[in-house]
């Protein structure tokens, strides 16, 4: 398992594996004015949770999870807060560490799945090809062990 202190961050409250505390933040379109679009957002994933995020069209939701694996638009700029991920503050972290980070440790699954999944490959191989490369494992590892492939 990946230490929080390998990503250079100090460590906060692990039973938490993510925490998002006063985060805000807005865009600035190269021709315009700021405009805020996420104000004081907190809220904490219990580690080996299940946990959902919802609200309206608008709301904040993808920009949110956007912000966990540091993919979040150039437009955009945070203006506080922070993003903890198993005790590391993505806000802080590199290109570099980032890459180490994404589906390593935090992926995403992004709502409409004809954008993120390609239908010619089924979504085991897709899947298990980020395992591979990840994990290290061979692809009948991959494909054959979740257990393998989701344990940190």
């Amino acid at each position: 398992m990946t230490s929080a202190a390998q990503f250079g961050a100090q460590t906060l409250s692990l039973d938490h594996i993510l925490e998002i505390s006063g985060y805000s933040g807005g865009f600035r379109p190269a021709s315009g004015a700021f405009t805020p679009v996420l104000d004081n957002v907190s809220f904490r994933v219990a580690r080996g949770s299940l946990t959902a995020l919802v609200g309206e069209t608008g709301s904040g939701k993808t920009l949110a999870a956007l912000s966990v694996l540091g993919i979040q638009p150039s437009t955009f700029l945070r203006t506080a807060g922070s993003v903890m991920f198993d005790g590391a503050d993505i806000c802080q972290m590199n290109e570099a560490t980032l890459r180490r980070l994404r589906g390593a440790k935090v992926s995403m699954v992004f709502q409409d799945a004809r954008a993120a999944l390609n239908p010619v490959f089924t979504v085991g191989k897709q899947i298990s090809d980020v395992c591979r490369l990840h994990r290290h494992v061979s692809a009948k590892e991959a494909y054959g062990s979740r257990r393998k492939c989701s344990s940190g």
